[in-house]
């Protein structure tokens, strides 16, 4: 009497065992490519983009810094003018994505408008908001009382 057990495999199963063992090798293999490629592939570092005016050679500059990047950071990489007053600068505070920089002059005040009229203004030490509301008459710098700082960065939205 024959056993069912006592049967040798078929073709039929080592053709299916041959089949399976490719596909494992070529599953490793892919695998293996993959991770490798994703290794290699550079990855971009998140980024800051920053607008700098003031006295700055060439004019208003818009940059682009790593996260985490620094005032220190932000004066290495551009040229300021021999009026430019560096040491007011914050240089371990951290910036923020889309933030305006002002670079200040010495010996005056460096404010920066933007919104309805983008200009950098050079006034003198101790102005206040009213100082500014005489030359720009918007509604805006009307209701406000106190000294203007150097670097500020005043948005105006409405006009007069």
């Amino acid at each position: 009497m024959h056993n069912e057990q006592d049967e040798k495999p078929s073709l039929r199963y080592y053709e299916r065992l041959f089949v399976l063992f490719v596909l494992i090798i070529f599953a490793v293999i892919s695998i293996h490519v993959g991770v490798e490629k994703w290794q290699t592939t550079p990855r971009r570092s998140p980024s800051i983009h920053v607008h700098v005016v003031g006295e700055i050679n060439g004019g208003e500059k818009d940059l682009e810094l790593p996260c985490g990047a620094t005032y220190g950071d932000l004066l290495g990489r551009i040229s300021w003018t021999e009026r430019a007053f560096i040491l007011k600068m914050p240089i371990d505070r951290r910036l923020r994505a889309g933030e305006y920089v002002v670079i200040p002059r010495w010996g005056c005040l460096s404010v920066y408008m933007k919104g309805v009229k983008n200009e950098l203004l050079y006034l003198p030490n101790g102005s206040t908001f009213r100082d500014l509301y005489v030359l720009y008459p918007y509604r805006e710098l009307r209701r406000k009382h106190r000294k203007l700082r150097d670097g500020e960065i005043i948005t105006i939205s409405k006009s007069f």
